[in-house]
């Protein structure tokens, strides 16, 4: 419970500390979705020939 107290007052510092470990991940996650999108889109010109 104190550790989620001083989280929330030291949010900023927290916010800095957390960002450069989600963003790889939200960067991985972006790049997925786009390369299954273009296989998708992919398969579907295959399909269309």
């Amino acid at each position: 419970m104190l550790l989620i107290v001083i989280i929330l007052m030291d949010y900023t510092t927290y916010m800095g500390f957390v960002a450069p470990l989600i963003t790889p991940l939200i960067v991985i996650t972006v790049l997925l979705t786009i390369i299954s999108g273009a296989t998708y889109i992919y398969d579907n010109i295959e399909v269309i020939k």
